[in-house]
């Protein structure tokens, strides 16, 4: 899949945490955001999903805004982080790691459903050769995407409803 053909959905429900995180490196303004996070390969994203946004920022706090000179044209609302943005960042950051590390373990699928090592879409063989029958297969704890180490599926004991139904 292409950076510029990520399902819409992916990037409304992390375009807050990636605009914050553009604002957070330096004052700038809506068209250099989305330049930015098209840089970054999140794909095009357009005004009327970018600018209700930094409006509502504002409006919580987390942005402030300042008129300022264009480069010979029109001026520009610059955007800056709040203390209240950079704690929001800070807090969303590790949470979305931890939260994409759940989404991978939970799609990514069992080595038998893998597609043929000499596929374009191949992937490199799981470590764990354990089947994985259920989503409570995988580890309710996982590490930091930065640990070294890869989660290993634990097996699933079913409940007394379980292994009664």
């Amino acid at each position: 899949m292409k950076a510029m053909d990520w399902p819409g959905e992916w990037l409304r429900g992390t375009l807050e945490l990636a605009v914050l995180g553009v604002i957070a490196r330096q004052t700038t303004y809506g068209y250099q955001i989305a330049a930015r996070l098209a840089e970054a390969g999140l794909g095009e994203v357009k005004g009327g999903t970018l600018y209700p946004l930094l409006s509502r920022l504002e409006r919580d706090q987390l942005v402030t805004s300042r008129w300022g000179a264009g480069d010979g044209g029109p001026g520009r609302k610059y955007y800056q982080l709040t203390a209240a943005g950079s704690r929001r960042l800070a807090e969303l950051v590790p949470a979305w790691h931890d939260f994409a590390a759940r989404v991978a373990a939970a799609a990514d699928p069992p080595a038998a459903v893998q597609p043929p090592h000499d596929s374009p879409t191949a992937q490199p063989p799981h470590e764990s050769t354990t089947p994985v029958q259920s989503i409570h297969d995988y580890p309710t704890a996982l590490p930091s995407p930065h640990s070294p180490t890869t989660p290993t599926p634990t097996p699933h004991t079913p409940t007394t409803q379980e292994a009664t139904s």
